[in-house]
């Protein structure tokens, strides 16, 4: 089995890739040269989702700009070890390779991405061996009000379009009244 998956089986061990980040996709998703062979694999990091900032049809969502920037800052240019969780998938329906990615000084980007407020907890089919601490990084910043939980009502899905839809419709009920 290569870093980049294929078979999308959770029947597997936990495996540590070294690996560098080469870019920043958005605020949870990267591309990454592994060390072993240099070959680039597309990352979508386990447990998070963060604002959309390039999804096709999709307008930009608040904090997506911002949740990006970060990823950037914590994972540019960084040595990493990409990290396989038995309990998820290899590869994600679009191709891109799930693992948690942590850095060589310890830090995992989910969870520092969640302690910011740029990314929520985020569970696809099954709970991740992650979540518990995850969850409780969620509920931090919530109650402390950081990132989107603070600067977009905690919606981690909301566009400028979405605003424009609710003072329209805001404004249409006061008229009808």
């Amino acid at each position: 089995m290569t870093a980049s998956g294929g078979t999308g089986d959770t029947a597997h061990a936990q495996v540590s890739y070294p690996a560098t980040v080469t870019s920043v996709v958005d605020g949870d998703t990267l591309h990454a040269q592994m060390a072993s062979d240099g070959q680039d694999v597309t990352v979508r990091i386990i447990g998070i989702d963060t604002p959309e900032t390039r999804k096709p049809g999709t307008p930009i969502e608040c904090g997506g700009k911002e949740a990006s920037s970060a990823m950037t800052d914590l994972a540019q240019g960084h040595a990493m070890n990409l990290v396989t969780d038995p309990t998820q998938d290899l590869v994600d329906r679009y191709g891109r390779s799930l693992f948690y990615v942590d850095r060589t000084d310890g830090l995992d980007l989910g969870l520092e991405m969640i302690r910011r407020g740029w990314t929520k907890a985020y569970v696809y089919n099954q709970d991740f061996a992650r979540l518990p601490a995850y969850l409780q990084a969620e509920s931090d910043a919530n109650a402390d009000q950081v990132g989107v939980w603070g600067g977009c009502e905690g919606d981690f899905h909301h566009s400028g379009d979405d605003d424009l839809r609710d003072r329209r419709d805001s404004a249409n009920a006061f008229v009808r009244r």
